[in-house]
Formats: C-alpha cells, structure tokens, sequence
C-alpha cells in the first residue's frame, strides 16, 4: 500500500528549478517544469552520479559525469526507454510537495 511522504514546500522548487531531498537512506530528485513537478531517484544507472546536478533539457535531465539522458516523468534511460530509475508520483497537499511511495523498504 502507498504511503506519502513530505519532502518540501512547494516554495523550495520554483518552475525550472531542481531539488534533492532525502527519503529513507535513498535520495530523491524534485524537478519542477513549467508548473508541474516530477520525482525520481537522485543515482544514474550507470554511475550513480546525482541527477539533481544533471544538465536539465525540457523533460530530460542529462547525467552531469556520463552523459546518459533520462526522461524527468518516467525516468527512462532515453536511448534505452526499458531502462529505468524508480519515479514516484507526486502530491501537493496544502503547501507541502508529498511523494507516494509503496512498499520503499522492498523497492517496488
């Protein structure tokens, strides 16, 4: 069953803007395009650099150490769409951005 979690204020990702919050012992990437704000795992595949500090693309963010793209909504490796990070769907309750995550401790 999907709990939510907070992880921050709304104010703290202004549109364009990129944030790394933690969750569990696990790190989570908040990008805010146009208005809309998507979460992924903050670890590329390949070399597990920080996607918070990738190149950001429209709804692509680029792995700032590898190169490897991945798509902000679905986390997709872009030229391997079956390759992917976990993303986590997103919530704004009040003024807090909450992230719905099942079964975190599993993986799934």
């Amino acid at each position: 069953m999907a709990q939510l979690f907070p992880v921050a204020e709304l104010g703290a990702l202004r549109p364009g803007a990129t944030l790394s919050v933690p969750l569990a012992d696990d790190g989570v990437a908040l990008f805010n395009v146009g208005g809309t704000v998507s979460a992924l795992h903050d670890g590329c595949i390949r070399c597990n650099a920080p996607l918070s500090e990738g190149i950001r693309n429209g709804m692509r963010v680029m792995c700032s150490r590898c190169g490897w793209d991945y798509d902000i909504q679905t986390g997709s490796v872009c030229a391997v769409p079956d390759l992917r990070i976990r993303s986590f769907e997103v919530s704004v309750v009040g003024s807090k951005l909450m992230l719905s995550v099942a079964d975190w401790a599993s993986g799934d």
